[in-house]
This record gives structure tokens, C-alpha cells and sequence, in this order.
């Protein structure tokens, strides 16, 4: 018991005179360290800045992409006017047909395309607006385009939209 109450002793000591001899080098620079130190906090009352950075994050990731970004072909087509007088027909492939964005989905539409010889060799263009498709193939010059339509709308609606 005697020697628990000397290492106790000795532990209080060092704590305290190590506490001691920080106040006093501190006191020797010049700190005072008596008086609470003073944190400007108006940056946590104030939180317009946090706002502003978001917006700044949004516009440019997340907000969709502006008309006179895309290219002149989808222009034409977006507008409903310009899709009557043109007569082209886009075949559009969901986000759940494609288990990948952008490139990688490209083999799986490859795929579905196989299943039709009138669409081998179509160029698949990846489409980033509007936001529920990730990707269209052109139906212009397709040899019994209306048939092949009524087909996949038929059998594939759930995965493909035919404007």
C-alpha cells in the first residue's frame, strides 16, 4: 500500500509540474494563459457562403445542361416543331436498359441492335439530357421503319421509348 501511495505521489507531481513548466515557458513568450483565448465564430453564424459554393456546385454538375449547349442536331429535334417537320424518329434506351453509363452501356445496346438487321451498324449516340434516357439511335433511312416501331414498342416499351 505504501509503495501504490508513492507512485501516486509521483504522478501527481509530474502532472502538475509538467503543467507548471508549460505556464511558465508560456508566460516567458509572452501568452498569457489566465485568459480564455478569444475564436471567431461568425463564420458559423453566417452561413451565406455555404450556399453560394453549392450553387456554384450545382450549376455546374447537377443542373441540366442549357438549349444552346447541345448541339445543333438535338436542337432541332427537342422542340416539338422541328420533330413534325423533320419526320426522324430516335430510338431512346432507358437508364435501366443500360446497367452502365456512357460508354460501357454500349455493348448491351450493341446487343439488343443484333436483334434487328435493319439497325446493324447504326451509330449509337450517348445522351446526357434528358436525364431518364443514357442513350439513342437514329431510325432515318430505316427500311420498314414503322413496322420495326410498332415491334419494339410492343415487345420492349418498358426499356425503350420510340419518339
Amino acid at each position: 500500500m505504501n509503495n501504490l501511495k508513492k507512485y501516486l505521489g509521483i504522478m501527481i507531481l509530474v502532472i502538475f509540474g509538467g503543467g507548471l513548466l508549460v505556464y511558465a515557458w508560456r508566460s516567458l513568450h509572452g501568452e498569457n494563459l489566465t485568459e480564455p483565448p478569444k475564436f471567431d465564430l461568425s463564420v458559423y453564424t453566417d452561413t451565406s457562403w455555404y450556399d453560394q459554393s453549392m450553387n456554384q456546385v450545382y450549376n455546374k454538375y447537377i443542373q441540366p445542361e442549357n438549349q444552346a449547349v447541345k448541339a445543333p442536331s438535338e436542337q432541332k429535334i427537342s422542340s416539338g416543331g422541328a420533330a413534325a417537320e423533320t419526320g426522324d424518329l430516335f430510338i431512346y434506351f432507358k437508364r435501366s436498359f443500360c446497367d452502365f453509363a456512357g460508354a460501357q452501356a454500349l455493348p448491351s445496346i450493341n446487343n439488343f441492335l443484333a436483334k434487328f438487321p435493319e439497325m446493324q451498324g447504326r451509330e449509337v449516340m450517348l445522351v446526357s439530357e434528358p436525364v431518364e434516357y443514357c442513350a439513342k439511335v437514329d431510325l432515318a433511312g430505316v427500311a420498314k421503319a414503322a413496322a420495326l416501331k410498332e415491334q419494339i414498342q410492343k415487345d420492349y416499351s418498358d426499356l425503350i421509348v420510340i419518339k
